[in-house]
């Protein structure tokens, strides 16, 4: 990832792929979060790479500022969405896994922490003046839920085993 930052100047940020693996045992693969080059367009879609996997120029933080604390749980989709969609900052999207995490985010614990989470992303829309599209943000929370829902299952199966 370094050589691509070196060998092109102008690039400020990269995102990639993201594995996300049991708490208890980090063998066990939950899930695979392929990421995928993203248009600025997208991210007014609620579309985004996952935050563990973008690495960002300081050059951007200089001149965009930082994440808005104020958001608890969406301030990485507020500075995405101001950066990657409002301000059309190019990220290249590298097909590799460069991150593996243990599942069990803030965004992701539990139905009441998806519906704040995004609460707090139609704010990023109505803090950065772009009119927020309701289908995309309950699409988002539909596929939150079922992703929280399948993850419990899945956990459950392997700690009977």
């Amino acid at each position: 990832m370094l050589n691509e930052f070196k060998s092109n100047i102008n690039l400020l940020a990269i995102h990639s792929n993201v594995q996300i693996v049991s708490r208890k045992n980090k063998k066990n693969i939950i899930r695979f979060f392929k990421s995928n080059h993203l248009e600025n367009s997208d991210y007014f879609k609620c579309k985004h790479p996952p935050h563990t996997s973008l690495f960002i120029d300081r050059k951007i933080f200089n001149k965009f500022g930082f994440y808005n604390i104020k958001l608890k749980i969406a301030s990485d989709f507020e500075f995405m969405l101001r950066v990657f969609g409002k301000n059309k900052v190019y990220s290249k999207y590298l097909n590799k896994t460069f991150v593996v995490m243990r599942s069990g985010g803030t965004s992701t614990k539990n139905i009441i922490n998806i519906i704040k989470s995004n609460y707090e992303v139609y704010k990023s829309f109505k803090i950065n003046n772009i009119s927020a599209n309701i289908f995309y943000i309950c699409i988002k929370v539909i596929s939150k839920i079922f992703q929280v829902k399948f993850l419990e299952l899945i956990n459950q199966k392997r700690d009977l085993h």
